[in-house]
């Protein structure tokens, strides 16, 4: 099993303005993994990405992000912020 687990997670009401959204979990440990995987959820379409610098910039540690089917974003998962569907 290697990384690439995407799962359906619910946002908790706890981080506010995103419940309803359904999200992608991402398993990321460098920013091609998060690129490939995020391609993925889209089979492969690019004009999703315009702002795939400003969702992974090269700063951001590795770990499991969430990305919001809706916005089209993610956001890094800390703590129990989010659970599984």
């Amino acid at each position: 099993m290697g990384s690439g687990n995407i799962a359906c997670v619910p946002l908790l009401t706890s981080r506010g303005g995103n419940e309803g959204h359904i999200f992608s979990l991402l398993n990321v440990t460098t920013a091609d993994d998060y690129e490939t995987q995020v391609h993925s959820l889209f089979n492969g379409q690019l004009n999703f990405f315009g702002q795939l610098d400003l969702i992974y910039p090269p700063a951001s540690p590795p770990g499991v992000y969430a990305y919001d089917n809706s916005r089209q974003r993610a956001d890094w998962v800390v703590g129990d912020a989010f659970i599984a569907c």
